[in-house]
């Protein structure tokens, strides 16, 4: 089979690109040849034996769109299917050319892209659920209908959750168009590499609560730097870790120097995957305070490096966590306060969490992942 990957892939960093490349390579050890149209500097390239195209990153969006368009239009008709890696903005292009070129698209959704863009812009001040019946601008209008359309001309949605697939079934689309998959999780490479001590790291015996991921407002990172205070009088020796970046950072600093807690909130900014491998492994707890989410990466990352995970009762976080079981699912603040306390002063009873967690992850193979996806694939190929 010929196979059109459409998003982005390394350099550019992130899960979704990590995923094109993890994809496009596992793909081709499968048997299958494989193109991914991405953006960059132009240029065709063999990578890993992957082909990769890339078009011009615009900052004007409408030439972005349009010159990824062409690109799609050259190369697509030479390919059996195209799997778009989001639904606007390598989706709308990619439906386009599937409109013109006749070629079948399957397209993976992993999150509702107009309420993000316009949460993020201040079009919007509700959250998620309620979004998808609120009023809306122009703008958000516009995002929402890109996204259904994108929706409605794909032959077939991949969604990583649950959450999601309801969530897509309220904007129009019949649920039998849509598809669960998990994310995918190479256990091996998380069970044999990153073993480091917190000496290493610098952290010497303090205790270690580690947070990651894009710094935006619905990740709720802003309420851990507020309960940081009440766990220190309880466990002094603690230490907040926050990785990644994001619109959110400066105001995040802020709110640590007003809490006083600056020497003990570590922001290391957006770092390379194996040394955020190496400090979920130092970490004492791994958090994901967020109000919003589809199925996290992260959380399963955690839980395949053996970190004990509490995660917010919201979204897809439930279909991984089961509370108490594998992992904590907390409602408030105070259950977030709670909890962390409890899992820093009962190692032992982190131990059953932790092996439960990486039972869980079992289930979440690239092989089921790689399965499910090709016979998604053929059944679309006539």
């Amino acid at each position: 089979m010929k196979i059109c990957i459409i998003g982005p892939f390394p350099p550019m960093i992130g899960g979704p690109a990590t995923y094109s490349y993890e994809l496009a390579r596992k793909l081709k050890a499968r048997g299958h040849e494989v193109c991914v149209l991405t953006f960059g500097k132009p240029k065709k390239e063999v990578v890993d034996g992957i082909i990769v195209i890339r078009a011009p990153r615009s900052r004007v969006f409408v030439k972005r769109y349009l010159d990824l368009l062409l690109l799609a239009l050259r190369v697509v008709p030479k390919y059996d299917l195209i799997y778009a890696q989001d639904p606007v903005s390598v989706g709308l292009p990619a439906a386009i050319a599937k409109k013109l070129s006749k070629i079948p698209l399957v397209t993976k959704i992993v999150g509702d892209f107009a309420w993000e863009i316009s949460f993020q812009k201040g079009w919007t001040s509700t959250y998620i659920e309620d979004f998808q019946k609120s009023k809306k601008t122009s703008i958000t209008r516009l995002l929402c209908y890109a996204e259904k359309f994108v929706a409605k001309i794909s032959d077939e949605i991949v969604v990583p959750c649950n959450y999601l697939k309801k969530l897509i079934v309220g904007w129009g689309i019949p649920s039998e168009k849509i598809t669960v998959i998990p994310n995918a999780i190479d256990l091996q490479y998380y069970v044999n590499n990153g073993d480091l001590t917190k000496k290493n790291l610098g952290f010497g015996d303090f205790r270690i609560i580690l947070t990651a991921g894009r710094l935006v407002p619905w990740k709720g990172i802003d309420a851990l730097i507020k309960i940081m205070p009440e766990i220190r009088k309880k466990i002094p020796k603690t230490l907040l870790v926050i990785i990644g970046d994001g619109p959110e950072m400066p105001k995040l600093r802020k709110l640590a120097q007003v809490y006083g807690i600056t020497d003990f909130v570590i922001f290391t900014g957006r770092i390379e995957r194996e040394l955020v491998l190496k400090y979920m492994k130092s970490s004492d707890i791994f958090v994901l305070f967020s109000q919003y989410e589809g199925m996290p990466h992260t959380i399963l990352e955690a839980m395949a490096c053996g970190t004990p995970v509490i995660a917010s009762n919201k979204c897809g976080n439930p279909e991984i966590i089961k509370d108490s079981i594998n992992g904590f699912l907390v409602n408030s603040l105070d259950e977030l306060k709670e909890k962390i306390l409890f899992s820093l002063s009962h190692p032992k009873d982190m131990e059953k969490i932790r092996q439960n967690a990486l039972d869980t992850v079992k289930q979440y193979s690239w092989e089921q992942h790689l399965n499910k996806l090709e016979k998604i694939f053929f059944s679309h190929i006539h």
